[in-house]
């Protein structure tokens, strides 16, 4: 796990902005960033907060607790219909509904579905 430093360096670089215009946008000074960028202060959660928001990834994400960039937010009403119509249905109507998608996934999509499904099946078996 990175400490804040490293993610904050790795994240500002992937996203090609200065230390000035982060610490515009994080209300804060240049100099205040760059101590954080070489480690010698650690942030309070409300900087965390505002240069994550900056960056537009999470604060979870900045802090190395998550893979994802993206900030988390609520999954719109449709996925949420369809997921708990999903988990309604019997194995078969499953498949059925796997074979309608498989043509919109992309490979590693495929590769998690397959391998979800030999968990299930290797779970159900034992």
């Amino acid at each position: 796990m990175a400490d804040f430093s490293t993610r904050l360096r790795d994240i500002v670089e992937q996203k090609g902005v200065s230390q000035n215009w982060l610490a515009e946008q994080a209300q804060t000074t240049e100099a205040t960033i760059s101590r954080y960028m070489s480690g010698i202060h650690k942030p309070n959660l409300d900087i965390v907060a505002r240069i994550a928001k900056a960056l537009n990834v999470s604060i979870d994400y900045i802090m190395d607790l998550s893979l994802s960039p993206i900030p988390s937010k609520e999954p719109e009403q449709d996925i949420v219909i369809l997921a708990n119509a999903y988990r309604r249905a019997d194995a078969d109507h499953k498949n059925i509904v796997w074979s309608v998608l498989d043509s919109y996934l992309t490979p590693e999509e495929k590769t998690t579905v397959l391998q979800q499904k030999q968990g299930a099946a290797t779970e159900k078996a034992g």
